[in-house]
């Protein structure tokens, strides 16, 4: 590598020597390969952040859920009953719901990680 910055007859060693050029060639295909293993770990880390943070969303909802069951667990009348198959359904459809959010929102990272 050192060889590239001398000077030989007012013009780069490079240019003159095969040894200098294969010090070049190998000198960008470690730097490539560096650059290439940082990128994969900035994808990989942020890949994990990203589930620890919808894990921590998830977890939060379905305590949610399962305190708004715990208050409906046990209707006394039909009416009540009604409305807790309803709250019931209203839950299935928001956990659905925030499934789509979620591959949606990881569909969108990687395809901006991977641009």
């Amino acid at each position: 590598f050192f060889q590239f910055a001398a000077m030989h007859q007012g013009h780069a060693a490079v240019a003159h020597d095969p040894q200098g050029w294969a010090n070049v060639t190998r000198f960008a295909s470690v730097t490539v390969a560096r650059l290439a293993e940082v990128e994969n770990r900035m994808v990989s880390l942020g890949c994990t952040r990203l589930g620890r943070v919808l894990a921590s969303i998830e977890e939060g909802r379905k305590r949610e859920a399962f305190d708004v069951l715990s208050a409906d667990s046990r209707p006394a009348s039909e009416v009540e009953r009604l409305r807790a198959e309803q709250m019931l359904l209203k839950m299935h459809q928001l956990v659905d719901k925030f499934d789509q959010d979620v591959q949606s929102m990881g569909a969108n990272v990687l395809s901006k990680l991977q641009a």
